[in-house]
């Protein structure tokens, strides 16, 4: 093991002891030496069951990183592998199979874009399928399910999530002092949304050269997004003003990277910021679910169009 400048072994202050630089930096949230390779790489892990005791670690990776990863999920993972296979499944029927699971009704969004309010939707780039949370049992997605395993297996992963999220605003909002406990919110105050996304990856009509979706900020509250096996995630990490690519350093489907969106910045005044992230293209297919946490306190309800 070696030591530099004086500091404890390289194996007990980075992330690694095969690494051979210098220390340069300290992270602010554990406060541990890291070298310029694994600080790069360098996030928070958080066991689920240890977020309530660990809420300080999460609100200082949220307001130094933007971002951290839940692990050790428990029922999450048996959710989550369920859905893939049904999620697989959907994306592989025929363009018209897909088109007819898309909801009638349009509504404009936070930015005042007009979008069908549920379903599938695809774009040279990338397919979509969408769900708003807090409109599960609505009857305006009654016709977007193409089987009952699928919407079972929808519906059981994205409450879930739900949970999950509501648990992270629930520590953020004790730290405002704010005596508000959004798991007693009822569905019709909630606005969140959970989309999965099939990017094909060799069809063209990426946003960049390389890149899918552009950098950008969720409008969102907190933004839950299982490790997929296949990488595609990029979030810009502060502390070091570096991308950092996700899935690769992370357990597919055992894991959940959790970062933040506009919304949760306005909620604390901009002590967390919004996370700047984006998609790259790679070579390979890949599939992800995404879950955005918004309730009516802090986004209008939708406005529709008439039929």
């Amino acid at each position: 093991r070696r030591v530099h400048g004086g500091f404890p072994p390289m194996a007990e202050y980075c992330e690694t002891d095969v690494c051979s630089e210098e220390s340069v930096a300290v992270c602010p949230v554990c406060q541990i030496h890291f070298c310029q390779t694994c600080l790069d790489t360098h996030f928070h892990r958080i066991a689920l069951h240890e977020l309530n005791s660990k809420r300080d670690v999460m609100l200082a990776a949220m307001r130094y990183q933007g971002f951290f990863v839940l692990t050790d999920i428990g029922e999450g993972k048996e959710l989550y592998d369920t859905f893939m296979k049904d999620l697989v499944d959907f994306f592989a029927q025929s363009i018209e199979a897909k088109k007819r699971c898309t909801s009638k009704f349009i509504y404009k969004s936070e930015r005042g874009v007009p979008m069908w309010y549920c379903g599938f939707e695809g774009s040279l780039m990338r397919e979509a399928f969408r769900i708003p949370s807090g409109d599960h049992k609505g009857g305006r997605i009654a016709d977007c399910w193409n089987n009952e395993s699928f919407e079972n297996s929808w519906l059981e992963l994205t409450n879930y999530l739900r949970e999950v999220s509501d648990e992270c605003l629930q520590i953020v909002l004790d730290d405002l002092e704010r005596e508000r406990d959004h798991r007693d919110t009822p569905f019709s105050d909630e606005k969140s949304v959970a989309y999965a996304v099939f990017y094909p990856n060799n069809r063209g009509g990426q946003q960049e050269e390389g890149i899918n979706i552009k950098q950008h900020i969720d409008p969102s509250l907190f933004v839950l997004e299982p490790a997929t096996e296949v990488p595609g995630l990029e979030v810009f990490n502060p502390l070091t003003q570096k991308w950092v690519l996700m899935e690769p350093l992370c357990t597919p489907s055992t894991e959940l990277i959790v970062f933040c969106g506009g919304g949760l910045e306005r909620l604390t005044s901009g002590r967390i910021k919004g996370t700047l992230h984006r998609v790259s293209q790679v070579d390979q297919s890949r599939y992800v679910l995404v879950f955005e946490q918004k309730y009516s306190e802090f986004y209008p309800p939708p406005a529709f169009e008439d039929d």
